[in-house]
This record gives C-alpha cells, sequence and structure tokens, in this order.
C-alpha cells in the first residue's frame, strides 16, 4: 500500500511574504556615499583616541585572514595605497615592535599628507574586501562624523582642505624619503666612511673577544647572541677567528614567568640544560641572564629572539595568569625579582600574534604546570586559550625535554627531504 503525504495547507499571507522577499543590503551602492564623507579625514586620525576604533576594526579584520591568491590581505592594501616594495619588504621583516602588518601600513601610509580615509576606502574596494568595509563602516563614518562637527564649530567658513591631526605617529626602523618629509639630508664624504670604517675595525677584536668570553662563562642560550654582537668571522684577524667557539644548541627555549613562579625555574634550567647521552644540547634563554643586552631597547633585544627560539615555555601560576591581563605587571613585581617577571604581557602579545600569524596553529608554545597548581588547568579561564592548551607538569621536564628536542630534530630532516614543502611543525 503506498502512502501519500499529507500536504499541509498553507497559509496565504505567509506564503505572500515568501514569494515577495527582500533584496538584501548592497554596500557597494552606499560606498559613495561613505567617500564623500571621509574625503577631507587624513588617515592619521585613526591613530587619535577618536580613531582607535576604526583602526581596530581595520587591523583585526585584515590580520585574522592570511595572505592567499583567493582572499588579498594587507600587502595587497599596501600597494594599493602606493607604498613600494622596500618598504613594504620593512613591514614584512619588521624587527621592531609586536604590533601587526596591517597596523604599520597604515603608519606608514598616514606619512603622506593627502592620503585620506577615502583612499582607505577605496583601496579596500579595489582587493573587494568587503567584509572589511562592513565590519569597520561605522567606525569610519563616525569618525568622521564627529571630526566634521569640530571643524565647523571651530572654523566659520568651510573648506576643502584635509583635516589633519595635531600629532601623526612615525613608524620605527621605516626611513621615509619624500618631499612631505621633515628630515633634514646629511651629506657624508668619502673621507668620513673611511675615517668611520677605521675607527670600527680596531674595536673589532676587543669586543668579540668580550663577547666570546661572556658567552663562553656564562653558556646562555643560543649561538644567535655572539652572531647579534659581532660581525662575521672570517672578517677578523686569524687570532680572534681561532679563538671563536661557538656554543651549538639542537633546540633552543624561551621562558617567560612570573615572581611566583621562580622558585621552579632553577630546577627547569638545569634539567633543560643537561647534556643528553647522545650529545644533544638545548638552550635555554632567560632574561634576567642577559639584563646587559636589554638596557638599550629591550622590547627589539626580546621580538629578535623570540622568533629565533624553537619553543616557548610559560611556567603557568597564579601570578603569571594575572601578570597577562594587567596593563602594568611592573607593579606586581619587587625590586629583586627577575626581569622577566616584568615583560611577562609583552612575550604574551607576542605568543599570541605568532599563533595568528601561522593561521591559528600552535607550533611555538608549550607550557609548564607545577604539580600543587594542577587545578589550574581546569579552573581558569585564561587556561582555555588556544596558545596555553599544550601542557606539561613541572615533574615530567626530562621527559618533556627529549621529546621538544626529537621534534625539532624530526624537523631538520623533514625540511631537508621536503625543502619546498617542509611542514611548519610536527606536533610533540
Amino acid at each position: 500500500m503506498i502512502r501519500r503525504t499529507r500536504k499541509p495547507k498553507q497559509n496565504p499571507k505567509i506564503t505572500a511574504l515568501r514569494q515577495e522577499g527582500h533584496e538584501e543590503y548592497d554596500i557597494v551602492e552606499d560606498l559613495p556615499r561613505l567617500k564623500d564623507k571621509t574625503k577631507r579625514i587624513h588617515i592619521g586620525w585613526l591613530f587619535d583616541i577618536k580613531g582607535r576604533p576604526a583602526l581596530r576594526d581595520l587591523c583585526r579584520m585584515l590580520d585574522s585572514t592570511a595572505d592567499s591568491i583567493s582572499i588579498p590581505g594587507w600587502k595587497d592594501l599596501a600597494f594599493k595605497l602606493q607604498l613600494d616594495p622596500q618598504t613594504v619588504g620593512c613591514i614584512t621583516n619588521r624587527t621592531f615592535l609586536g604590533e601587526t602588518e596591517t597596523y604599520y601600513t597604515l603608519m606608514t601610509a598616514a606619512q603622506d599628507s593627502v592620503k585620506t580615509l577615502t583612499d582607505v576606502v577605496a583601496a579596500l574596494e579595489d582587493i573587494k574586501r568587503f567584509d572589511v568595509l562592513q565590519q569597520s563602516w561605522e567606525s569610519m563614518e563616525r569618525l568622521a562624523t564627529d571630526i566634521l562637527e569640530n571643524e565647523k564649530t571651530s572654523t566659520s567658513s568651510p573648506s576643502d582642505d584635509v583635516i589633519k591631526p595635531s600629532c601623526i605617529p612615525v613608524p620605527p626602523a621605516l626611513v621615509l624619503q619624500s618631499e612631505n618629509s621633515q628630515c633634514n639630508a646629511v651629506t657624508v664624504t668619502q673621507s668620513d666612511v673611511q675615517t668611520l670604517v677605521q675607527k670600527v675595525f680596531q674595536l673589532v677584536p676587543a669586543a668579540i673577544t668580550q663577547k666570546i668570553i661572556e658567552f663562553e662563562d656564562q653558556r646562555r642560550c643560543d649561538n644567535i647572541l655572539v652572531a647579534n654582537a659581532a660581525p662575521a668571522v672570517h672578517d677578523v684577524t686569524p687570532e680572534i677567528q681561532r679563538n671563536v667557539r661557538r656554543m651549538h644548541y639542537d633546540c633552543t627555549i624561551m621562558l617567560t614567568f612570573a615572581s611566583d613562579g621562580e622558585e621552579f625555574i632553577p630546577d627547569i634550567v638545569e634539567s633543560l640544560r643537561r647534556q643528553r647521552n647522545d650529545g644533544k644540547r638545548i638552550g635555554v634563554l632567560i632574561l634576567e641572564e642577559h639584563s646587559s643586552k636589554m638596557e638599550q631597547n629591550p622590547q627589539q633585544f626580546i621580538f629578535k629572539l623570540f622568533h629565533q627560539v624553537n619553543f616557548v615555555m610559560p611556567v603557568i601560576t597564579r601570578g603569571y595568569l594575572r601578570s597577562i591581563v594587567n596593563i602594568s605587571p611592573q607593579l606586581d613585581s619587587n625590586a629583586d625579582d627577575y626581569i622577566d617577571t616584568k615583560w611577562t604581557r609583552y612575550i604574551y602579545t607576542l605568543m599570541n600574534n605568532d599563533y595568528i600569524k601561522r593561521g591559528c596553529l600552535n607550533t611555538k608554545v608549550r607550557c609548564l604546570v607545577p604539580d600543587s597548581l594542577l587545578p589550574l588547568t581546569q579552573t581558569h579561564i585564561r587556561m582555555r586559550e588556544p596558545i596555553f592548551e599544550t601542557w606539561y607538569k613541572v615533574s615530567d621536564i626530562e621527559q618533556v625535554g627529549n621529546r621538544l628536542l626529537a621534534n625539532i630534530i624530526q624537523r631538520k630532516l623533514l625540511s631537508v627531504a621536503f625543502p619546498r614543502n617542509a611542514p611548519e611543525s610536527v606536533k610533540s
């Protein structure tokens, strides 16, 4: 027996509404209105306190998607804003601070006195990032409205000039040579260069010898410190070249911890730095041991080493989880504490930036949790973050070191076997 499906009665009102439908909002048709409203608003307003919401929306949307052929990213925006390839390369290989590429792209574009928010809107339209426009539409429109209203109250006659903020930040480590630059050019003759080179080479042997002595005596983290502190070995006299002996490490680890985690550090460092049976060594970096190198520019020093070590190991304690939230963690630390306790939040920011830059893959952060604080992994809300999901007990530090060391060796072997398609990481 064939059972027929009963057709339910349809409500004529609902049917009429369904057939009528509603057209979706087309953002392209409304773009001329936003361009007209922002044509006098200089890009520098994004870095003013009034423009922070718009800057946050732009950076969050562009930095949350990795650059690919199908999805244009910050580089496409940079070229549409007429940034030259050298400047884009400087932003790509940035070694100054922990901000994102989009942040420095907009800051660099703000150095042009005629660049406005209309140029940003047009650039996003050209690369077809309408999702970024839709997300930042309201904040940019609110910023333009606020600035234009203040301009009307301060001036009696209307003007078509670009409205600029009182202060425009300059991107660090980028020297922008343009007609609008306020820097005065300095002429250097060839004799001045020769005199400078002679003075430098007179100081090279003593400087290298001092760095080698410090490195060999203290047995610090990585040979990168010697490479950064001294010039190439082949440029030195033969006597110094024979005395240069770099310590080679098969795996390098940066520790980050708060003041209440200092008691666990000596045992962790001793276990990790112990030479393995097969002769392999693990280098451990602690900022306290390099306090003299951090005096000039601590953020740059930490930023460089962060991207050169293989792993970063936060020691999870209540003080550490509190310090990464506190805007000024140094207020909670004493004068006798390690320097590491004052930079937990900055390193935490670098860990999150690295996680996003790698396409939301955690290949760098491996947490250590003291055995007495294991309940924190289940009760504290910060431990639900992706970068804190991989953790080990401090009592298992010996086995953890062996696993991380084997992981790095396996990465190197795979990179040799598959140089073009080497995987970013192998789960440890």
